[in-house]
């Protein structure tokens, strides 16, 4: 990588040190504290940087590095005081604060997180550093990152046949996201069938599978959003009553994360007494579960639990009703098609050059949980299709859902970009390169 520095999302602040890069080698070990989070947190970064560096790395558990001299990676769990200036809400959909502090200097890097999943951020910007290489070794620019996200709500919503997708396929998704700071994997629960195991044979829905995912992504740093639309005209019959129950239900047993969407695409912009009935009923089994209610926008005119979430997408709807939601109490996650619909016409500049904030008119700036970046479409048939409409567009709405707004520019961003294709290709990743960026070649 031609810059040592191309980080996406842009940190907060990132400062050159004195002082010569740490090099990953086959002496490089990982040091956590004992905790049972920051031990799995340490297992994660022993294998992505032992892939990274092509070695294997040890980790020392209950160790802060400090009797390690050199070629160490200290993951602390350190709770740091305020807030840094400029950013948002610290906390992500899991509940957990996310600000860390990197340090990386020659033969040691330091990262102090707020809280594991904080760790998982650090170590994430660790990964770039590193791959980036210099000297064409593996190895990190002495450099000091303190960094905390704007948005608490950072997401990917995959809504393709099931059967495209298995376990491991979403994975490999899960590790996207999570090198690029998104912490919401937001599925598409198919409609036929009573919950995760609807999905037939060959996909990721059966709850076996499902468990397997959000166990893994819990690791990684990302929340499992699972979106059950029972309110499709599909999910209507002698059986929906029972079904909308059951379906709820065995979606909510499986899913630890805080939240469940119960759809709502195809609601009416003018609810009747019917359509607020049919509303009424996965709602109140979403309560009932313990979770917190999530739907599409469609739902902003029906009434919802103060705390829900409901997500925008349609410009061309009237935006009063989400509007008084928000000011009742609703929080808002922006997915607008023009900026975040990936199988959709969007370039890069469209997906990155945005701001949430002042995107609904009228809609308080408060209110605004995050962002989501949208992939709806039937016509994708396995993960190398996938990715192609997820990259390099993802890595945009990534930096507008973390990055503070004074710091992020599409000139700057574009040109941090271009050093990421490099990267997709090493991790075997498939990817549209836009014509909007000027990419820089692998090295020979």
């Amino acid at each position: 990588m031609t810059s040592p520095i191309a980080l996406v999302p842009v940190p907060l602040r990132c400062e050159p040190l004195d002082g010569g890069p740490f090099v990953l080698g086959a002496a490089t070990s990982v040091a956590v504290g004992d905790s049972p989070g920051e031990i799995a947190v340490g297992y994660v970064a022993a294998d992505l940087l032992g892939r990274l560096g092509r070695c294997p790395i040890e980790l020392l558990v209950g160790a802060d590095g400090a009797d390690v001299v050199d070629d160490v990676v200290v993951l602390r769990v350190r709770q740091r005081p305020g807030r840094p200036p400029g950013t948002g809400p610290t906390t992500g959909p899991a509940g957990a604060d996310e600000r860390y502090v990197l340090r990386v200097e020659p033969g040691r890097v330091t990262v102090d997180g707020a809280s594991t999943t904080a760790l998982v951020r650090g170590l994430a910007t660790l990964v770039q550093l590193l791959a980036g290489g210099v000297g064409g070794a593996v190895g990190a620019p002495a450099v000091l990152v303190e960094d905390a996200p704007r948005y608490a709500w950072r997401g990917l919503c995959v809504d393709v046949p099931p059967e495209a997708l298995d376990v491991d396929d979403l994975k490999v998704v899960v590790t996207l996201l999570a090198a690029y700071k998104l912490d919401v994997l937001h599925l598409r629960v198919p409609e036929r069938g009573d919950g995760v195991d609807g999905g037939g044979a060959g996909g990721w829905c059966s709850t076996p599978a499902y468990a397997e995912l959000v166990g893994f992504a819990e690791l990684h740093g990302v929340t499992v959003v699972p979106e059950v639309d029972v309110l499709t005209p599909r999910a209507a019959g002698p059986r929906r009553d029972r079904s909308v129950r059951d379906a709820v239900a065995e979606v909510a047993r499986a899913t630890p994360g805080p939240w469940l969407h119960v759809g709502g695409r195809d609601v009416a912009p003018v609810a009747t007494v019917d359509d607020l009935a049919r509303i009424a009923e996965p709602v109140d089994a979403v309560v009932g579960s313990a979770h917190t209610v999530v739907g599409w926008a469609e739902l902003a005119a029906v009434p919802l639990p103060r705390g829900s979430v409901l997500q925008h997408h349609d410009d061309a709807r009237d935006p009063a009703p989400l509007v008084a939601a928000a000011r009742a109490g609703v929080r808002v996650v922006l997915a607008p098609d023009a900026h975040a619909r990936l199988d959709g016409p969007a370039g890069v500049r469209d997906c990155g050059a945005w701001d949430p904030a002042a995107h609904v008119p009228g809609l308080p700036a408060a209110a605004v949980l995050g962002v989501e970046a949208v992939v709806r479409t039937r016509d994708v048939r396995d993960l190398d299709e996938l990715m192609a409409l997820l990259l390099p567009r993802l890595a945009a709405v990534a930096e507008v859902g973390w990055s503070a707004p004074a710091l992020h520019d599409w000139a700057g961003f574009r040109g941090r970009l271009a050093h990421h294709g490099v990267l997709w290709e090493r991790a075997g990743l498939e990817w549209t390169p836009s014509p909007e960026v000027d990419w820089v070649p692998a090295e020979p």
